[in-house]
């Protein structure tokens, strides 16, 4: 069964202190209507808030501006050189879990979500493909 793209982000947000930050969002819906969302960090060069330190706040955009929150999250970071950062000779991934919290910033306001406490899964090239049906050099 192979992932369908769904749409294709670029996906601006706050960074810390309110600096821009950017990352590449794709959705993709499974046969049975499963939906990932794959963040990737945009290649080099790059120097904003990178995609593992602004994960909740990825999500947590998604979730407000598209009303969607996915069954799962996948961190990507794609294959490239950068010497003033991390060097990855082969794509990364990672399955990433939230906990979902609602508040409320004001009485008169509707309730919002958050995501938080993120945890990450290492899923490696092979456990990517056997999830989406994708080939990790492809995306």
């Amino acid at each position: 069964m192979k992932a369908q793209l769904k749409q294709h982000i670029r996906l601006e947000y706050p960074g810390y202190l309110k600096s821009p930050a950017e990352a590449n969002v794709r959705i993709y819906e499974m046969n049975d209507k499963t939906t990932i969302v794959l963040i990737s960090q945009p290649g080099p060069p790059y120097t904003g808030l990178s995609v593992t330190n602004g994960i909740e706040r990825i999500v947590t955009e998604i979730y407000h501006r598209y009303r969607l929150r996915p069954d799962m999250v996948i961190e990507h970071y794609p294959a490239f050189n950068d010497l003033d950062r991390r060097q990855f000779d082969k794509p990364s991934f990672d399955l990433v879990e939230f906990t979902w919290q609602r508040y409320q910033l004001a009485s008169y306001l509707p309730l919002r979500y958050s995501a938080t406490s993120p945890k990450w899964r290492p899923l490696g090239q092979d456990g990517f493909f056997e999830l989406t049906g994708l080939d990790p050099e492809g995306v």
